[in-house]
């Protein structure tokens, strides 16, 4: 599941300005495997930077949090495997995480 926390505010579909009361929090919680998005960048005039920084800042999730995001959005990606175990062995290394541990 994508979610996109910008697009969900400017047409309304998160139910809140609170961000703290958008669905992806619950998501977060329960965790369910979603990813954070974009959803039309140049009409929202987002990028994933800001809507991690929303994420962090605005709903509330930490950055264990956010980093199971990040790793659910490289294990569900739409490619091949080869290329989501070369994705997941970076996310490892930037993350810090020896293989061997995981």
């Amino acid at each position: 599941m994508e979610v996109c926390p910008s697009s969900s505010y400017h047409i309304g579909t998160a139910g809140s300005d609170d961000f703290s009361k958008h669905p992806a929090v619950r998501f977060a919680a329960d965790d369910v495997n979603f990813s954070l998005n974009t959803d039309d960048d140049s009409v929202f005039q987002t990028s994933m930077t800001k809507e991690f920084n929303l994420a962090f800042h605005k709903m509330g999730l930490n950055e264990a949090q956010l980093s199971t995001i990040t790793f659910n959005a490289a294990r569900s990606a739409f490619t091949s495997d080869d290329k989501k175990k070369g994705l997941l062995r970076l996310l490892k290394t930037a993350h810090g995480i020896d293989d061997a541990t995981v």
